[in-house]
């Protein structure tokens, strides 16, 4: 644990104790939604999507994985966090499983195993 102190006004402080947070980042990485959501607003994105299904991303599903992030970064019991963490919308569209991608089989194809293992 650190000791934080912060100035309140003139001559008086308070001190913080910031305590662990119950899962590791292994577990529940909070910045992996923090990012996503951040990428879910950039004009890029929102200019791919405007152009591919002529529509804007209102941003929303990302913002209920960070919330839900958040609730599993602070549940004591890991299984429960890991299932929290495994029904967001970014684990069951995007995740780390490259078959998820928007851009799979309709701009590249496929590769059983990737290039740079052959």
């Amino acid at each position: 644990n650190r000791t934080l102190v912060l100035p309140l006004r003139q001559n008086t402080f308070s001190i913080i104790h910031t305590a662990q947070m119950p899962q590791p980042n292994e577990i529940v990485n909070i910045w992996t939604f923090v990012t996503e959501w951040n990428r879910c607003h950039t004009s890029s994105y929102q200019r791919n999507l405007q152009y591919r299904e002529a529509r804007f991303d209102s941003c929303g599903a990302q913002w209920d994985d960070l919330k839900i992030a958040m609730r599993a970064k602070m549940e004591s019991d890991e299984n429960v966090a890991k299932k929290m963490i495994d029904n967001t919308h970014f684990k069951k569209t995007i995740g780390s499983n490259l078959a998820n991608s928007p851009t799979a089989g309709h701009i590249w194809e496929m590769k059983s195993t990737p290039g740079w293992d052959v």
